[in-house]
């Protein structure tokens, strides 16, 4: 997971989002084309499912929002779960 600093609609969006701040514990998220897997955080599954949403409403601003600021959070993950 990367340190970087957020813009205000990102943090607003991370701010938003249900999830436990006070939880360690890791998920594990898979691809469902790929099928390769990663253990995400609570914080990252929130941002992961936040996205998912947005794509199948077709809310195209939050999911390019959602999509950016989790390649910024969690780029590896990003690449494995999203591209």
């Amino acid at each position: 997971m990367a340190k970087e600093t957020l813009s205000t609609a990102e943090q607003n969006l991370i701010n938003d989002l249900a999830w436990d701040r006070n939880s360690k514990r890791l998920i594990s998220i898979s691809n469902p084309y790929s099928g390769q897997s990663c253990e995400l955080d609570e914080r990252g599954v929130a941002l992961h499912d936040f996205i998912k949403g947005a794509e199948a409403l077709g809310l195209n601003q939050k999911f390019s929002l959602g999509i950016s600021l989790f390649a910024k959070l969690y780029p590896s993950e990003y690449y494995t779960l999203l591209d």
